[in-house]
């Protein structure tokens, strides 16, 4: 298992990889503590912020894996949740950018990878 925090896209991403695939869980960064510890949203909470330290208190944002042909499959979380909300242009734009980041990971960490 692989965790990455992507403090510039306010997201925080664990890859577990295997020989074919690498499967993904996305997190949304809510805040940070004082030393930088990144706080997720509280599984369950409706609202904000209800901020955790430990994900497995904390609501997966997204979750999916890209296979070793640059094949992906997505499920977005937050959908059963509630609408998809962004408070700029740019934190729509970031949902991508994280998908794109996981892309990255899987290239480096799937050893079959033969994609993109």
């Amino acid at each position: 298992m692989v965790e990455k925090d992507f403090e510039d896209l306010w997201y925080y991403v664990v890859a577990e990889p295997t020989d074919y695939h690498v499967d993904f869980k996305i997190y949304v960064i809510e805040g940070r503590k004082e030393d930088g510890t990144p706080l997720f949203h509280e599984k369950g909470k409706r609202s904000s912020p209800a901020p955790v330290d430990k994900l497995v208190d904390a609501d997966v944002y997204a979750h999916g894996g890209v296979k070793w042909d640059g094949c992906s499959n997505w499920s977005i979380d937050e959908l059963d949740r509630c609408m998809l909300h962004f408070c700029s242009k740019q934190q729509a734009q970031d949902l991508g950018l994280i998908l794109g980041e996981c892309y990255n990971m899987a290239r480096t960490l799937c050893p079959k990878w033969d994609g993109d």
